[in-house]
């Protein structure tokens, strides 16, 4: 054995990095008062946007090596401006370079290292060919919906909930598709109702790819846009021209503070806002089936697969410095 390390793992995406470790010889305790020697949290803000998160302190004292991994696929925006930074952060893991660019255009104080991808396999993009698309003849696309999902209260704010409802109902109206919307929680939590000639999949937080692999056309934000650019499957994104914001109630939600440094870095070719009406839309979802329009930005925001080893003697190097 070489060592023991505690990870706090949020909906299995620290798995990546424990069963690195493991394969290295380390032993993960299972909680921070086990005499870990290093020790992982996928964020640092204290319960309800308060203060630090519980066990941070407590590792500090001890002199044990604390590190971050990433809370969501999405780059981690909550350090501008939104919540304190904890100072004694070794290092935070991140998945790309597009990640860390934002990062440091934002004022990241904690030095950050790219990884790679964690949260499934990563296919190459496979655009269909025009002749399927049925032009002519108005062939009917398989697209998948991913609504913003609301916070695990069940609480959303109003902007999100307006961005899910105009989604959906453009989606509606939107000619040739059939459509398959993958929710979290009940409908109304995230905005959006039950409509006729819908198929509605209650999912989970849980980076499940079954339904982005059997769509033709993903139109999603966050995290769950992410796992269908990596899946290499024709996207729109909506969502990103709103301020990017956190919080699970009235009282701690806030903005971060300098979006317009890193906005254009993190913008998606297409997105859902810029489509004129129902046949733009269509018009749009073509495009992104015969085109790999999002090539540039997929590398800069998936980026490679997960680097177990190098990973793994990052971390050596920097609990034995």
């Amino acid at each position: 054995m070489k060592g023991k390390f505690y990870l706090s793992d949020h909906q299995g995406k620290g798995r990546a990095y424990v069963e690195a470790l493991e394969s290295a010889g380390y032993v993960r305790v299972q909680t921070p008062a086990d005499d870990p020697d290093f020790a992982f949290y996928d964020h640092d803000v204290g319960a309800g946007g308060n203060g630090f998160r519980q066990g941070l302190d407590f590792l500090h004292a001890k002199g044990v090596p604390v590190f971050l991994y990433p809370h969501a696929a999405r780059p981690m925006l909550q350090w501008d401006g939104m919540y304190p930074v904890w100072p004694h952060t070794v290092c935070n893991y991140t998945i790309a370079p597009g990640h860390k660019a934002v990062m440091e255009a934002f004022g990241y104080p904690v030095p950050v290292e790219v990884m790679g991808w964690t949260y499934c396999e990563i296919s190459p993009p496979a655009p269909l060919l025009p002749r399927r698309l049925g032009l002519k003849g108005g062939g009917r696309l398989k697209v998948l919906f991913g609504p913003i999902h609301p916070n695990g209260n069940g609480w959303m704010h109003p902007v999100d909930k307006q961005a899910n409802a105009a989604v959906l109902k453009l989606l509606l109206q939107t000619p040739g598709i059939e459509l398959t919307v993958r929710h979290i929680k009940r409908v109304d939590l995230s905005g959006i109702w039950k409509a006729n000639h819908v198929r509605y999949v209650l999912g989970k937080a849980n980076q499940c790819i079954t339904e982005i692999d059997q769509a033709d056309v993903v139109i999603a934000h966050q995290t769950f846009a992410y796992l269908a650019a990596a899946r290499g499957k024709p996207l729109i994104m909506f969502g990103d021209q709103v301020k990017p914001h956190s919080g699970n109630k009235p009282e701690n939600f806030r903005w971060v503070a300098s979006w317009e440094k890193y906005r254009g870095l993190m913008q998606y070719p297409l997105e859902v806002e810029n489509a004129e009406g129902p046949e733009g839309l269509r018009a749009m979802m073509e495009q992104a089936m015969r085109e790999d329009v999002g090539a540039v930005w997929r590398e800069r925001f998936v980026g490679k697969p997960f680097e177990a080893q190098a990973f793994v003697r990052s971390v050596e190097n920097h609990i034995h410095r």
